[in-house]
């Protein structure tokens, strides 16, 4: 895929040169920090600068992504620290991925949040620092908010120009959403008042399923907002499905968009699921057909077990966060719950004899800089390597993206015949719940099987 050019015209779209909008919800659980590193992956990947906010006690966000920069500071001192030049940037850590900033959830214990609760500007404390020059320097701050009604959530939607709230398409999720959403934007139209404006609301149905009784649950939020609702709330057409792809990418610490790139028959990728999610929310963006690229293949796209390159200081705490995070998430494709169900029998599995590698491959997989360099290689080839989902096992070893796109393509060369995307990517659907010793072997076998199986 050709890299989008990123142009700051394209800022000329928008009122405000920083757009804040807050993930918001009543009840805890129903994807709010999902969708917060999601969208806000995509956004850094078009090529705005994006800082994510962390204001949850659950430091959920805080984990999602590997940091190349763990600033010692955080949400607590954001919003009760100074409004200075030294405070601001002392709250704010850098994550692997290019244009991705956070400020991370630091100890919001109840004495904190006390202490925020007794203070006059309560509403406010986010918002006044939302207004520095340094924030004010990102493109977008997306804020991940916690699922209780409280004076830190009253401040994120303050702060916000935006209000985003995912309902999950079940009984109890939809009626929490209709009487407690409703119940929270009454209780902050008081600010209006000292002149706090209430955003505007969309509402999003996230996680839903393939049951009739999801689809008619859905049905019913549609036509509750077609008739009851007034032009400050709005339920986006985009639909965030549940499909394991977002499990397997939290999981990895990956963006969704670049973990789940390749459309089936069975269901649209995550990619085009997030990009129509964006161009509905921002239609200008949508208009000039803006595109990720993942990261240009860049940012080494890894599970975050790969700590080469990051600065020793933040190296332990990385590591911590992958323990904690893999017993949340689980572990891969080596987590059974993540192994996609229409593949629990592939075709091949455990019956293909284990290959030697070529030494080109051999030396790609055991040389990051050999990678970066052959990477140009994948330009002009009749297999697009960055729409391909290529499967956990094939990252085990501290392997870079790079590495594996590089290592794919030698092997491709060599192995399949008329090789094209589709054909290469049902290859590799077949690995995604395989946790063999040799993937890349086993991947050679796979080639050669359909080789054969084409000659018949």
């Amino acid at each position: 895929m050709k890299t989008q050019t990123f142009d700051k015209k394209v800022l000329e779209m928008f009122n405000r040169a920083t757009q804040v909008v807050s993930i918001v919800s009543t009840k805890g659980g129903v994807g709010k920090t999902t969708l917060a590193a999601n969208m806000s992956a995509l956004l850094a990947d078009f090529g705005f600068r994006v800082l994510m906010i962390d204001a949850d006690v659950q430091p959920s966000l805080s984990k999602y992504y590997p940091l190349s920069y763990t600033a010692p500071n955080g949400i607590v001192e954001l919003m009760l620290g100074e409004n200075n030049d030294n405070n601001i940037r002392s709250c704010i850590s850098h994550t692997v991925y290019p244009n991705l900033d956070i400020v991370l959830s630091n100890n919001i214990s109840g004495e904190i949040q006390t202490k925020i609760q007794v203070r006059p500007d309560r509403a406010v404390l986010l918002k006044s620092k939302l207004i520095h020059p340094i924030i004010r320097s990102y493109d977008f701050v997306i804020i991940d908010t916690q699922g209780a009604v409280g004076a830190l959530q009253d401040a994120a939607a303050f702060a916000a120009d935006l209000l985003l709230s995912p309902v999950m398409p079940e009984t109890l999720s939809a009626r929490e959403f209709l009487s407690g959403t409703n119940e929270m934007l009454n209780r902050l139209s008081y600010g209006e008042a000292i002149g706090l404006r209430v955003p505007p609301l969309f509402a999003l149905i996230y996680n839903q399923d393939r049951t009739r009784d999801s689809k008619e649950i859905t049905a019913e939020i549609r036509n509750y907002f077609n008739q009851f609702v007034d032009g400050k709330q709005r339920l986006l057409n985009t639909i965030i499905p549940r499909a394991k792809a977002y499990k397997e990418a939290a999981s990895l610490r990956l963006p969704v968009h670049c973990h789940d790139r390749y459309q089936t028959n069975r269901s649209e990728c995550a990619y085009d699921i997030m990009h129509h999610l964006v161009y509905e929310i921002w239609s200008a963006m949508g208009e000039r057909k803006l595109e990720a690229s993942c990261f240009d293949g860049g940012a080494d796209l890894l599970p975050v077990d790969d700590l080469s390159g990051l600065p020793e200081q933040n190296q332990q705490e990385n590591q911590d966060n992958n323990i904690n995070n893999n017993a949340e998430n689980g572990s891969g494709c080596l987590n059974e719950n993540l192994a996609p169900s229409h593949h629990s029998s592939p075709k091949h599995s455990g019956s293909l004899p284990t290959i030697k590698l070529s030494d080109d491959v051999e030396d790609v997989l055991n040389d990051k800089a050999l990678a970066d360099a052959l990477f140009t290689r994948l330009e002009n080839q009749p297999v697009n390597f960055n729409r391909l989902n290529y499967p956990a096992c094939l990252y085990r070893g501290n392997l870079s993206y790079k590495q594996v796109q590089v290592a794919m393509s030698l092997i491709i060369d060599e192995h399949l015949h008329k090789p094209n995307t589709q054909k290469v990517q049902a290859l590799l659907d077949e690995m995604l719940d395989l946790s063999v010793d040799s993937p890349f072997e086993h991947f050679v076998g796979l080639c050669q099987a359909a080789n054969e199986k084409g000659e018949e």
